[in-house]
């Protein structure tokens, strides 16, 4: 187990390091502005956090990442209670410029600000992605140049989807229309926003799409429909995706019963679990459990390239 509160290093060569973060659940989160002194692309394997940013708020959670500017001013806050566990990839600062480069050579610092968007949707092939280069990490079972090749081709990855959700992402009201204002397009994220904050934290026994969209103060139709395109999903297929997550998260704890990790992950039953997970990933959770980290993170970087659809 990894310490808590407190940022380790599990994997670390010339070229790529892997660093964690444990938060106990009874931590308390200080307001204070912070800055890294490194660029790095941040992951939660559980948990979520608020981060701030020049005044805008993102939410860090197992269905995105979060992208960290070396010197770049920000807070941290939790909706609600503590309990993060935080992957961190970095690059060393060459290989991180070139991946960008290539991928968004829009005008700016690289060595500052390598990288030009402040998150990344990730789908479930991504986490799945993420957690067999985390595995393969914290065992040992996998070579280094294995692993070093999947976290440069993971923010590879990243940084491209980034760079095409940011161009398409809201932008215009329909086809051949023109692009909606800055406020419209503020308010449809916040809407977003806050719709993630509320089914992440009652993925087990969420309201319903009316009590939902009555919450937010919007007509179902149009929560719906703007939920789907802000966060390409919809609001069951989200629900469905954090619930995976959750549960393939879970799969690595010694001893954990399948049927007590699908009822926490919000699941009706085992069978409802495993469904999902043929869907996914294309095999059950128990099989997925007994593969060794070198087998799927081979399997995996296959498509890691693709991964961030």
């Amino acid at each position: 187990m990894l310490p808590a509160n407190r940022l380790t290093s599990v994997f670390a060569t010339d070229l790529a390091m892997i660093r964690a973060y444990g938060c106990e659940r009874a931590c308390v989160p200080t307001p204070k502005e912070n800055a890294l002194g490194w660029s790095s692309l941040l992951l939660m394997r559980g948990g979520r956090f608020v981060k701030e940013t020049e005044g805008v708020q993102q939410l860090c959670d197992t269905t995105h990442a979060a992208f960290f500017n070396r010197g770049e001013a920000y807070r941290v806050w939790h909706p609600d209670e503590c309990g993060d566990a935080i992957t961190e990839f970095v690059l060393h600062e060459d290989v991180l410029r070139d991946v960008v480069d290539r991928l968004d050579p829009s005008p700016r610092d690289l060595e500052e600000r390598p990288f030009a968007r402040r998150e990344v949707r990730l789908g479930t092939r991504a986490f799945m992605t993420h957690h067999a280069i985390w595995r393969a990490a914290i065992t040992g079972d996998a070579p280094a140049l294995a692993i070093e090749e999947a976290i440069i081709a993971f923010v590879h990855g990243a940084v491209a989807r980034a760079r095409d959700t940011a161009t398409d992402r809201g932008a215009r009201s329909g086809p051949g229309q023109p692009q909606r204002r800055p406020a419209t397009r503020r308010v449809r994220r916040e809407l977003a926003h806050e719709a993630r904050l509320i089914l992440t934290h009652e993925h087990r026994k969420p309201p319903d799409l009316s009590a939902l969209a009555e919450t937010l103060g919007v007509s179902p139709f149009h929560f719906s429909r703007v939920f789907r395109e802000e966060t390409g999903s919809s609001v069951h297929g989200f629900l469905v995706g954090v619930r995976l997550r959750r549960a393939l998260a879970q799969l690595g704890a010694d001893g954990a019963d399948l049927a007590q990790i699908a009822h926490q992950s919000g699941f009706s039953d085992q069978s409802h679990m495993t469904r999902h997970f043929r869907r996914a990933f294309g095999r059950p959770p128990s099989k997925l459990r007994g593969t060794r980290a070198r087998e799927l993170l081979a399997e995996v970087s296959k498509n890691v390239q693709d991964d961030s659809a």
